[in-house]
């Protein structure tokens, strides 16, 4: 992100915390930061959690009725057609106005024959719990 930013003049120094740390000290308190959501099953569940005036995990802190009325029609709107056409209304309007950077990491998961038992979880954070490695 960092060496991304730079050509664009954006000087970016990072700092690393732990989840718990940063979660309880850090986040929604600063003017920037970057949060991995992970997974979500649903876009539009995202869309409300994230985007949505008053939304409890709005790191942004948007406040944009156009944004509020569009998460609405996606969230109930049955026509497949019809809701693209609105998810392509809301990525117009986070181009001209948004109010972050995204910034998508692939998913690289590898592997020995000497693990068994992975499972990457829906939260896209590894999970090492039910993991084993055969000797």
């Amino acid at each position: 992100m960092k060496e991304l930013a730079a050509p664009a003049g954006f000087k970016i120094n990072l700092k690393g915390f732990t989840r718990d740390v940063y979660l309880s000290q850090y986040w929604l308190k600063v003017p920037f930061s970057i949060t991995g959501w992970g997974g979500r099953i649903d876009p539009s569940m995202l869309l409300a959690l994230a985007f949505k005036t008053g939304a409890s995990w709005n790191e942004s802190h948007l406040g944009e009725p156009y944004v509020d009325e569009l998460i609405d029609k996606i969230s109930l709107e049955p026509d497949f057609q019809t809701r693209v056409g609105y998810y392509h209304e809301l990525q117009d309007w986070f181009y001209e106005y948004g109010p972050l950077i995204n910034v998508q990491v692939p998913k690289l998961v590898a592997l020995s024959d000497k693990i068994i038992d992975y499972r990457l979880p829906m939260t896209m954070l590894p999970q090492f719990k039910y993991t084993d490695k055969i000797e």
